[in-house]
This record gives structure tokens, C-alpha cells and sequence, in this order.
């Protein structure tokens, strides 16, 4: 069953890396301290001008499809040229969703973000799928684009022997124990896209410490003035 709109994942269409830098809101930390990178590197690791740390409000103002606050989930949105001039929806039955353009089954161009069960609901992963599936490695035309806006890699994973799409595998890791990681993979998958994904989850374990905080302050600020007789 995949139920990927309410999680992570759906399907994927026409590809192009664009930088759209967008205010994260606050920051829980700096990036020099803290446990958590900070605005600098999440404005770097932007993903089609979604940023780490960006709110759940900031999501729904770029018409981004949310759960409400209080429970961990994926904002999405669709972003195929196609839909706007198309009809693009999402369908579903017992066992599979799927999308449509203009009423028949299309992959079509995404990113979803999951955020964290707070009161702001900050972004700490986000997906970006789209196609077509292809060679991915450091001298291939998508690796290139990567290496020229994130660097060089630290690991790379050969293409499967045979595939005759491509396929590969590039990961950015953190050098600290915190920071963001990129995945990006054009490896063989039933949708026939590639992926780039950025998580950070060092920020959802310092968002959800700053919420039990604020929950704590909540409680005690909403307890009766007075005792009562004893």
C-alpha cells in the first residue's frame, strides 16, 4: 500500500534545480553552536525554495496542502508545469493512490515536507521527486548540477549494471554530529523518477525539547492562583 501524499511519497514528472530562498522562520540555533544548523545552511540546502525549519503557516501561505497542527506529517504540493493549465488531482482506492492529469494516470512533479508535532510545525525533511529517471554520478549532467549548488559528495553509488535509464546514488553527509544530509538517488523504483532528499533531524529533536518546554510554561502559567483550604 502506498499512501504516499500522507507520508512521503508520491510520483514525479519534468526536472530542474532552482534556488528560491525563503525566510525559515526562526532559528533555533546558531550555526556555529547549538545542536541544530542554523539559517545560513539551511538557506544552502534549499530544495526548490524549501528551506529546513520553514513553518507550518509559511507552507500553507505557498499553497501547500498541511495537516494541522499537533501530529508529525508531510505538507506537499505539486509543482508540474503541466497543472497549470491541466487538471491535476489525486485519487485514491482501498489498496493505491495515484495522480491524474486531466484524467489520466500521470507522474507528476512534487515535494513534500514532514514537520515536526509542535505548535509551529518546522520542516525537517524534505522530498523532491521528478523524472525523467537517469544517470546519476559525479560527471553525469544531474550530478554536476548537484556537485555545483551543494559541493562534492562524500559517498557515491554506482549505477546498476543493465539499467538502461541510469541510475546512481550521491549522499552529502554532515561532518558534525549535526547538520543536514542530502540523499539524491536515480536507482531503479516502480515510479521511474529520481529523488533528492534533505533532512536534518537533530532540528526535530530540538524542536520537540523547545515544545515540552513551552508545555511546561503553558501549565504552570494556567494553574488556579490560589490553593485550595487545606
Amino acid at each position: 500500500m502506498r499512501y504516499f501524499i500522507l507520508v512521503v511519497l508520491i510520483c514525479a514528472c519534468s526536472y530542474s534545480l532552482q534556488s528560491g530562498l525563503n525566510s525559515a522562520g526562526a532559528s533555533p540555533a546558531a550555526d556555529s553552536g547549538g545542536n541544530v544548523s542554523g539559517p545560513a545552511t539551511w538557506a544552502r540546502y534549499d530544495v526548490r525554495g524549501v528551506q529546513l525549519n520553514m513553518t507550518l503557516a509559511q507552507f500553507k501561505a505557498k499553497g501547500f496542502r498541511c495537516r494541522e497542527p499537533g501530529r508529525e506529517h508531510s505538507c506537499y504540493k505539486l509543482i508540474d508545469k503541466r497543472c497549470d493549465t491541466g487538471r491535476c488531482v489525486v485519487k485514491q482506492d482501498e489498496i493505491d493512490q495515484w495522480f491524474e492529469l486531466n484524467g489520466a494516470k500521470t507522474d507528476l512533479e512534487y515535494v513534500t515536507c514532514q514537520v515536526t508535532d509542535t505548535d509551529a510545525g518546522r520542516c525537517f525533511e524534505i522530498h523532491y521527486a521528478f523524472a525523467p529517471r537517469q544517470l546519476l554520478t559525479p560527471n553525469s549532467t544531474l550530478g554536476k548540477a548537484l556537485i555545483a549548488k551543494y559541493g562534492p559528495a562524500s559517498s557515491n553509488e554506482d549505477p546498476p549494471q543493465g539499467d538502461p535509464k541510469g541510475g546512481g546514488r550521491m549522499i552529502w553527509s554532515s561532518t558534525q554530529s549535526y547538520g543536514p544530509e542530502i540523499i539524491a538517488t536515480c536507482n531503479g523504483n516502480e515510479l521511474g523518477q529520481c529523488s533528492i532528499q534533505v533532512d536534518d533531524y537533530s532540528l526535530r529533536t530540538n524542536e520537540q525539547q523547545n515544545q515540552a518546554e513551552i508545555d511546561k510554561q503553558k501549565m504552570l502559567k494556567n494553574q488556579p492562583t490560589q490553593a485550595p483550604q487545606l
